[in-house]
């Protein structure tokens, strides 16, 4: 006899349930009902507004990312090439120590 561990009896448990449901576990009716409703097409706007803002935060991201990318490169371009730099300066953004 094989021994049924907790998520067993959970699984049986959870397909007696929606089995004995019957139709209250069916679709909604914004599924199954008009398409033409004004409930599917708000339903629809909705979930368009979650992809505009999903799809706008991460274009953000990967641009902050890539200009964050470049500017670590351009960076470090003028930093590993002495000729590059000014002659009073030791790295970028460092004070000059020019007398007048």
């Amino acid at each position: 006899m094989t021994r049924r561990g907790p998520h067993g009896l959970f699984g049986s448990l959870a397909a007696v349930v929606l089995l004995a449901a019957g139709p209250a576990v069916r679709a909604c009716p914004v599924c199954t009902g008009n398409p033409e409703s004004p409930l599917t097409h708000g339903a629809q706007q909705g979930i368009l507004t979650m992809l505009i803002i999903t799809y706008g935060v991460l274009i953000g991201l990967f641009g902050m990312l890539a200009f964050v990318i470049f500017r670590a490169r351009r960076r470090h371009i003028a930093t590993s090439r002495p000729c590059l730099r000014n002659a009073n300066e030791s790295r970028i953004g460092a004070p000059s120590t020019v007398e007048v």
